[in-house]
């Protein structure tokens, strides 16, 4: 039900609009009534009502400094002016600050019914989009932090126009300083740990960066940490107070390291650029850092690049290394050689370690028969699945079955 306040001092024409009110099918009800303009606001104030009929010509405070007070006040009640013709000129006065409609005396029923209808129309519009906007601003809260981390993505990407900047900050309400520290971050898994593991990287990268920033940096809360298109964890962090100097700033990506690397347990290498800069130069920062990780690292890429195809792929049995080299561009002695070297394992090694550990993760499912593990883990044939299998298990594949059927492996 819609609200309604009748300010009105005649007694018997406020009782008869009252009425006519509430015979209307509109969802209308009047909660409170006032016989002159005083009373009228002390009731506005206490219903804060939807819709307010209100006479001109009210005794202590007449309808127009009425509307005017509850503008004041900011009660965004729709107003009705009812007035006679001969305060005419006063009611187009009271148009002019911000009534719904005016009314003549006598009240017109008919009228009376198409002004309240037009009115409750407006006021079930401003409800749906006043929930839809709640709804939005509720969504845009709960996804803040993911929707502030694709808002820098697409900005260091060059996604982003000049104009698109400050209208998608200010949605967002990123507070970006006057100065922030960027800091990427590169990290690269010791190929010896689960093959597995790799498919992960990049999210336990952030969450172990996520962990050290809040172990080191307590008072600063980072503007946004992120994954960009390198595959780099970028840190946005803001400088409050001095600026730091190159040793500070040295000391710092040194305790970044050290602390992702017996988090990992030395399971990784990382490397950490960092630089302080402003909005303006925010980008060419980001774009400096991350070709100096990347001329660092250029050869670990393709190594990189290889693994995650491989691992996008190990169903496939006739993946080898030439293909993987065609897909990515580069010759295969170079891969092979870059594998090895980056990796401790062959092209042949890797991927055999990646398909016996699917291998054995398929093995939980009772559903699935031997050969269509071996299938699904990359192999044609189960004589060369068996013999592979059990060279790095120890186990043939019929007894690591067995062995997990019976909760466990003899050793």
């Amino acid at each position: 039900m819609y609200k309604v306040l009748l300010a009105e001092d005649e007694p018997g024409i406020r009782a008869g609009i009252k009425h006519t009110i509430e015979s209307f099918d509109l969802g209308l009800s009047v909660v409170s009534e006032a016989n002159n303009g005083l009373r009228a606001l002390e009731e506005a104030r206490i219903h804060q009502p939807d819709i307010i009929i209100t006479d001109i010509a009210m005794p202590r405070l007449n309808g127009l400094d009425f509307v005017k007070s509850l503008k004041e006040e900011g009660i965004a009640s729709h107003v009705v002016i009812i007035t006679g013709y001969d305060k005419f000129d006063y009611a187009k006065q009271a148009i002019d600050v911000g009534v719904a409609s005016y009314l003549l005396k006598p009240v017109v029923e008919k009228e009376l019914y198409q002004t309240l209808k037009s009115l409750v129309g407006e006021l079930e519009e401003s409800f749906r989009v006043s929930r839809f906007v709640s709804m939005a601003q509720r969504e845009l809260q709960k996804n803040r932090k993911r929707l502030i981390a694709d808002f820098f993505y697409e900005w260091t990407s060059g996604e982003l126009s000049e104009e698109e900047l400050t209208p998608q900050m200010e949605y967002l309400s990123i507070q970006f300083t006057e100065r922030v520290c960027l800091y990427l971050i590169a990290a690269e898994y010791d190929p010896s740990l689960l093959p597995a593991y790799g498919k992960l990287s990049e999210q336990l990268t952030q969450y172990t960066v996520e962990g050290i920033f809040e172990e080191i940096f307590k008072k600063e809360t980072p503007i946004v940490i992120y994954t960009d298109r390198f595959h780099f964890t970028v840190v946005v962090l803001p400088l409050s107070g001095e600026e730091l100097s190159e040793e500070a700033l040295t000391e710092q990506t040194e305790r970044i390291r050290r602390e992702f690397e017996n988090i990992t347990g030395g399971k990784t290498e990382c490397r950490v650029e960092v630089s302080v800069c402003g909005q303006a130069d925010f980008v060419n920062t980001y774009e400096e850092l991350s070709t100096a990780i990347r001329q660092e690292a250029s050869y670990q890429t393709v190594v990189r690049e290889a693994r995650e195809y491989i691992m996008q792929h190990y169903s496939e049995n006739s993946l080898d290394l030439t293909g993987v080299a065609r897909e990515l561009g580069c010759n295969p002695a170079y891969l092979s050689r870059m594998m090895k070297q980056e990796m401790g394992l062959s092209f042949k090694e890797f991927l055999t370690n990646l398909r016996i550990h699917e291998a054995c993760v398929f093995m939980q499912n009772p559903k699935l028969s031997l050969m269509q593990i071996a299938e699904k883990a990359g192999y044609s044939n189960q004589y060369y699945f068996s013999t592979a299998f059990k060279k790095q298990i120890g186990f043939s594949p019929k007894e690591y079955r067995k062995g997990l059927l019976n909760g466990g492996l003899n050793e």
